[in-house]
């Protein structure tokens, strides 16, 4: 659901790295599914697209050229200066220890080679004045934001990735922010798709949203289904025009 989001979104897009028209060997780093591998194997048929994943939840059937390994990427990867791009999409909330990462990224990378972030920020916001401060998705998420805290974990992240890219050594990093609605509520149509599916993942994820990271802050269960509560029915208010931003961030190892 959230490759057919960002595809309608990025109107077809899966990357924003300059590429060119045929890139040799890709990494997937956090496949998943590995649906955007797989989309990434038809699209460039003559380069090998490897995904990677700590589970093996892939499918069998994939392009010739499309391969899956089951490995953690916070631990030394065997590739060294091979790759032509790194592609996370995700990712950058849940690594332990992102420095590491992008080291290890940037020693696979080919010099001239590119990574790329495409990151939720899971801040709420709103430009026109019709969500309150008191506003129960915007709620949910500020509790989340303080639960996942207590983790070492920052939801907002991916707003802040310039900081580690510079740090691990990229150059010309580049930002691209898109505004994805939360909720039908955008007059364009393919807007209004994309936020029909933000609405979707949101419901999905609520519950992990207020497990053991709500614990955390000493809820009680009956809180817990208060604030959940309150913003399903929020969710289905069209009045209110909530939205996220979603960071595209790409930069390259040096020549």
């Amino acid at each position: 659901m959230k490759h057919a989001m960002l595809l309608e979104l990025l109107d077809g897009q899966i990357s924003f790295a300059p590429l060119g028209k045929s890139p040799q060997n890709i990494l997937d780093i956090g496949t998943g599914t590995g649906i955007w591998a797989i989309d990434a194997g038809d699209r460039w048929p003559m380069a090998r697209v490897r995904g990677m994943d700590i589970s093996p939840v892939q499918p069998v059937w994939v392009p010739p050229n499309v391969d899956f390994l089951v490995d953690d990427c916070e631990q030394e990867w065997l590739m060294r200066g091979e790759l032509d791009y790194a592609h996370f999409r995700f990712m950058a909330i849940v690594l332990k220890d992102l420095p590491v990462v992008l080291g290890h990224a940037m020693e696979a990378l080919k010099p001239g080679g590119w990574i790329e972030f495409q990151e939720l920020n899971c801040e709420v916001f709103c430009d026109d004045d019709t969500m309150p401060d008191d506003d129960p998705v915007k709620v949910l998420y500020d509790f989340s934001q303080e639960a996942f805290a207590k983790f070492n974990m920052n939801i907002t992240m991916p707003k802040i990735l310039r900081r580690y890219l510079a740090d691990a050594g990229f150059v010309n990093i580049q930002c691209v922010v898109k505004k994805v609605p939360i909720g039908v509520w955008a007059k364009d149509k393919t807007l209004r798709l994309v936020g029909m599916y933000q609405k979707m993942a949101i419901l999905e994820i609520m519950e992990a949203l207020a497990g053991r990271p709500f614990d955390a802050l000493g809820l009680d269960p009956v809180q817990r289904e208060m604030i959940l509560m309150e913003a399903r029915k929020g969710l289905d208010n069209p009045r209110v025009h909530r939205y996220f931003n979603y960071y595209f961030w790409f930069a390259q190892k040096p020549l």
